[in-house]
């Protein structure tokens, strides 16, 4: 038997990147602000126009959600740059080339999959409700209450 000591080569991972850190944290606080903002313009940025009515404009619904949709790319792009973030990156790559593998059931054996599971739950559904008809009726028997 030999003796295989196992050593992280990377460092950074170990000890922490304090950048990453940061990285982290901006990203976390450009999604609140986003969110913040959302609301904020939906409630105070309705401009009005020449003749007294309201604008569609900063306060609409569409620029409030690509507001949120830019935070959460900008976001998600702050925490590719960290080590947490590019592993996992590369954790998603390597559970697509997994499934890619996987051997899918066929149309007919998904057919028969979902009618065996459906005829089961019915059975055990009468199933129960006979017991519980079958214990009503004894509780009855005995104790002179029932319904």
């Amino acid at each position: 038997m030999s003796n295989i000591k196992a050593t992280n080569t990377n460092n950074n991972e170990v000890a922490g990147n304090p950048f990453d850190l940061v990285l982290q944290v901006v990203a976390v606080l450009v999604l609140v602000a986003s969110i913040i903002g959302y609301y904020y313009l939906g409630d105070n940025a309705a401009a009005v126009s020449s003749d007294g009515g309201e604008v569609q404009g900063a306060g609409s619904g569409l620029v409030r959600v690509l507001l949120v949709l830019g935070a959460v790319f900008v976001s998600f792009g702050l925490i590719y740059m960290t080590e947490k973030g590019k592993s996992l990156w590369r954790f998603f790559g390597e559970s697509r080339n997994e499934v890619r593998k996987v051997v899918w059931p066929t149309k007919q054996e998904t057919i028969q999959t979902t009618v065996i599971v459906m005829v089961m739950t019915i059975a055990l559904g009468i199933f129960i409700a006979l017991v519980d008809a079958f214990f009503g009726w004894g509780f009855e028997k005995i104790t002179g209450l029932g319904g």
